[in-house]
């Protein structure tokens, strides 16, 4: 974390900066699940090839649709997210990566159609999106050490589809 002046490798950007690096690929066959009051994920990694090539895969995805209608009938709530991973190193200095990434979610809501004796709300209609997010990338490199550094090409290609008030963005 930079919060002011922070170093020259992060360009000229104003405000504070935040940088991370996620780990690299293990070289064991590992995974992890687990399950939450509103979700669920997976991931599983595993190397191939005698160690040159690994390959993680990971999804989430959300069931507050069954919960939140105890609290709010009217309102909808949905989201997933995916990622894969697959490496390869061709030579001790050469690497090739395909990275697929994605995300969904929803937020809908419903006026009442039907009302009991009381005038309590008991049936609602067609839900009418409120907002509504999604993307998917796919992201194909190669990395080529140099001496002191990293020299990568990257090609990356892109999904977006939006909608907030009913707006398609």
């Amino acid at each position: 974390f930079c919060p002011g002046g922070y170093p020259a490798p992060y360009g000229r950007y104003t405000g504070g900066i935040v940088a991370g690096e996620t780990r690299g690929p293990s070289s064991r066959l590992g995974g992890e699940a687990e399950v939450r009051l509103f979700d669920t994920g997976v991931l599983g990694e595993a190397p191939f090839a005698g160690g040159k090539g690994d390959a993680l895969v990971a999804g989430r995805y959300g069931y507050p649709a069954l919960l939140v209608p105890l609290f709010a009938p009217d309102t909808s709530l949905s989201y997933w997210d995916y990622q894969g991973r697959v490496s390869y190193r061709v030579t001790p200095r050469d690497t090739l990566t395909a990275f697929v990434f994605g995300s969904f979610d929803e937020l809908d809501h419903a006026d009442a159609i039907d009302y009991d004796p009381q005038g309590n709300p008991t049936k609602y209609g067609p839900f009418q999106t409120l907002f509504r997010t999604e993307f998917h990338r796919a992201d194909l490199r190669w990395d080529h050490a140099v001496p002191g550094g990293n020299l990568r090409t990257a090609l990356t290609f892109g999904v977006d589809d939006s909608l907030a008030g009913g707006n398609d963005t």
